[in-house]
């Protein structure tokens, strides 16, 4: 158990990340585990690299830290960073870290705030910071079995892109609503699918959203092996930026 968490442990504290990241970041998959009173969590990484008609490095991973509090009260930190290269030219530079608390109620209805600063070269985002809050709606939950669960609220967004593109901020409040269901198949895979929306407040046609399907294999009682499809949308890109992005990640977490 103690080597096993100071892996964990050393993975968060060096970072490393996964796949690259859109401005919606999911953190509802570290949500279906059980909580327990004290500070738990999960970390992976991705590395890998090409000598042949390519020269490609990539390396990344994420971590998540969960502490659960008195009266069921729950406190998230989430990080991660991606990074890629060719020949010497880097291709994606992405972070981010998510902060999140929620208060439950007596009934199926809860409170919760978050914080996020980002940055993607990818998506030519060179800052993203939103903070907001909003209500969490539980459906149905039985805590690593099956859980449906909706979200609605408000957050503040500020964007900086890199100088190129638009050296000019952008500043908006929007929307943030969200469905999650998951449930855990007996002697098999976790599944699980998160949809975002966030619509631009003030009119317009500025609406940004994610669809995330995951699998989680448990191979022991704490390595797993994870699968992400994300399918993401932005009504409003970037000049030279698709409105539409599809990807997957596959992926080893340690929990402790």
């Amino acid at each position: 158990m103690q080597r096993s968490f100071s892996a964990a442990l050393l993975l968060f504290c060096a970072l490393l990340l996964t796949q690259p990241v859109w401005a919606i970041v999911s953190v509802e998959q570290e949500r279906f585990k059980p909580l327990k009173p004290g500070i738990q969590g999960s970390a992976s990484v991705d590395l890998g690299q090409d000598r042949g008609n390519l020269v490609y490095d990539e390396w990344g991973g994420d971590a998540a830290v969960r502490f659960g509090a008195e009266e069921d009260r729950e406190y998230m930190v989430l990080a991660s960073r991606y990074y890629a290269s060719s020949e010497g030219h880097k291709l994606d530079d992405t972070i981010w870290l998510h902060l999140r608390a929620y208060q439950p109620t007596d009934g199926v209805m809860g409170y919760e705030a978050f914080f996020q600063a980002q940055s993607n070269a990818y998506l030519l985002v060179k800052r993203r910071i939103v903070a907001g809050g909003g209500l969490r709606f539980r459906l149905n939950n039985d805590p690593g079995r099956y859980s449906h669960h909706l979200g609605a609220g408000l957050f503040d967004e500020q964007e900086s892109y890199a100088d190129p593109v638009d050296p000019n901020n952008d500043h908006n409040l929007r929307g943030n609503f969200y469905w999650s269901l998951f449930y855990k198949i007996k002697g098999g895979p976790e599944i699980g699918n998160v949809y975002y929306l966030q619509p631009a407040l003030g009119g317009g046609d500025d609406i940004r959203s994610l669809d995330q399907f995951s699998l989680k294999w448990a191979l022991d009682e704490q390595l797993s092996l994870k699968i992400n499809i994300d399918w993401s949308n932005d009504t409003e890109p970037l000049t030279g930026l698709k409105t539409t992005d599809t990807s997957s990640s596959l992926s080893f977490s340690i929990d402790f």
